[in-house]
């Protein structure tokens, strides 16, 4: 699991979250001791690019779908925004494919008690 995009996606942003990271920093950083292909490197930079483009409209989706908004701990604030930029923002992803792997990638982060969210 460690070595998934989606993993290097989710550590990069919540580094930026937690210590308010620059993300072209972070993603460098990130990508040059990330040990797989080229093509989940592209993937990663799509995910942390596409989240930090759209963050807006991420909270805004997620302000309106959750009822205690300001008790979300960062590391599942982060899971949603990827979660939710990836189904509404990437093509040929289906969405049960995405939400599963997001809560898989939930089970084993700081995030596992909001696997049901």
């Amino acid at each position: 699991m460690k070595s998934s995009s989606r993993y290097a996606a989710f550590s990069i942003l919540l580094s930026m979250e937690q210590e308010n990271a620059y993300s072209n920093i972070q993603l460098d950083r990130a990508l040059s001791a990330f040990t797989g292909d080229r093509r989940d490197k592209e993937f990663s930079s799509l995910l942390v690019n596409g989240v930090c483009e759209r963050r807006l409209t991420l909270d805004f989706q997620i302000r309106t779908h959750l009822t205690q908004k300001s008790r979300i701990k960062p590391a599942v604030r982060v899971l949603l925004r990827l979660g939710i930029y990836e189904i509404l923002f990437c093509d040929g992803i289906p969405p049960r494919a995405s939400v599963n792997e997001y809560v898989e990638l939930a089970k084993n982060t700081a995030a596992r008690h909001a696997t049901g969210l």
